[in-house]
């Protein structure tokens, strides 16, 4: 999908996203700062590659990696630089050299000793500096206090934030991821098996940059739950180490698009788009 008239707002909400604004509400902290440019993901760790962004009917994409403005240097330099982009950028070097090497791992499982907290922290962190959509332009929605309300955004925030040790009524999934365009999906639910009675759905956020895809599964709302590694916040054994399986790759479109008895509902607002 290349054409303007295929990606409604593509040009202009990329741009709009890119120029943010100087002064507004942080999307991580919510306080009214002087905002700075963050880079989707670190330049450090590949920010060369396409990105998608999915939101309702719309999809925007920025060919060359994505910065916008839209959070405060606090969070963008100190949080997220100093602290855990740290620890995205450790995992991004061992799985690059992996990636790189054509091994075949014996047990075909990767186990990376890393703190996958601050991982999950920093992947999340960048995700909520991009997810800056809705009716109005981006700069007056970065010139009002965020409005969380019916979705699980507040309690991202929180936990990237380190106000919370876990996302509430959240399982994170991973995946080694090793493709390199980009794909986020703010919240959307996933549904299948819709011809039989095993039918179920799956609500959550998705991210896939590379080395790794996590998918932030809504525990509320979801009556099945993906077959890959999941972070186990009560275990400390989860928390210090993540696994790959580099035998069982998930595919690459998976889940953002469906195969025959499958459906994808894209939620914006009230209203949910479905796509077969």
């Amino acid at each position: 999908m290349n054409s303007n008239s295929k990606i409604p707002h593509y040009n202009e909400k990329i741009q709009e996203l890119k120029n943010g604004s100087d002064i507004g509400y942080c999307r991580i902290c919510n306080k009214y700062r002087p905002l700075s440019r963050d880079h989707v993901p670190p330049e450090s760790c590949g920010n060369s590659h396409k990105v998608i962004i999915t939101v309702g009917k719309n999809m925007f994409i920025s060919q060359n990696g994505l910065n916008c403005r839209t959070i405060c240097s606090e969070c963008n330099n100190t949080l997220l630089g100093i602290n855990l982009d740290k620890e995205f950028k450790l995992l991004y070097d061992r799985l690059l050299s992996y990636k790189k090497s054509n091994i075949s791992l014996p047990n075909k499982t990767l186990e990376i000793n890393i703190d996958a907290v601050k991982v999950m922290r920093g992947i999340v962190g960048h995700f909520l500096s991009i997810n800056v959509y809705g009716n109005e332009t981006i700069k007056d929605i970065l010139s009002k206090p965020i409005n969380d309300n019916g979705y699980a955004y507040f309690d991202y925030r929180q936990f990237v934030l380190g106000l919370s040790s876990r996302i509430e009524n959240c399982k994170i999934y991973y995946w080694y991821y090793p493709f390199y365009d980009i794909k986020i999906i703010p919240y959307f639910v996933y549904a299948k098996d819709i011809r039989s009675e095993a039918e179920g759905v799956i609500y959550g956020s998705l991210i896939k940059v590379f080395p790794i895809a996590i998918f932030l599964v809504d525990t509320r709302n979801s009556t099945i739950f993906p077959n890959t590694s999941c972070i186990d916040f009560d275990s400390l054994g989860s928390l210090n180490k993540l696994v790959f399986s580099t035998e069982k790759i998930m595919p690459r479109e998976w889940p953002d698009h469906p195969q025959s008895y499958e459906l994808l509902g894209f939620t914006m607002g009230a209203s949910i788009d479905i796509k077969r």
